[in-house]
């Protein structure tokens, strides 16, 4: 899920990485300070990250372990804005049915 996640942030189409999301989807987002349960605002987050501020994602290392009927997915990726530093985040995804339920990043220490 998760390469399909960034092949998706990477089209420039923020419907299309909110739409991986489950309707109970949880985003707990690198780059903002709220926990983001919705579909609403999971969208609004990718319209302005992946919409407005074009930013890019490179995959680093990760793991995808299939548990209970879920894959969980963790590792590194890089965000890329088109002014300003890379910056380096780590994650933990987990997907069910085809759909994010849970997704966690947060900055590399």
């Amino acid at each position: 899920m998760i390469k399909q996640w960034a092949d998706s942030f990477n089209s420039g189409s923020p419907e299309a990485v909110a739409g991986l999301y489950g309707v109970a989807g949880v985003l707990v987002p690198t780059l903002d300070s709220d926990v983001l349960a919705s579909p609403e605002s999971i969208l609004s987050y990718m319209k302005n990250l992946v919409g407005e501020q074009q930013a890019t994602v490179e995959m680093r290392d990760y793991l995808s372990e299939e548990h209970l009927g879920s894959l969980i997915e963790n590792g590194f990726y890089v965000f890329s804005l088109p002014e300003g530093r890379p910056i380096e985040a780590r994650f933990t995804m987990i997907s069910q049915g085809g759909k994010v339920i849970a997704h966690h990043s947060s900055l590399v220490p």
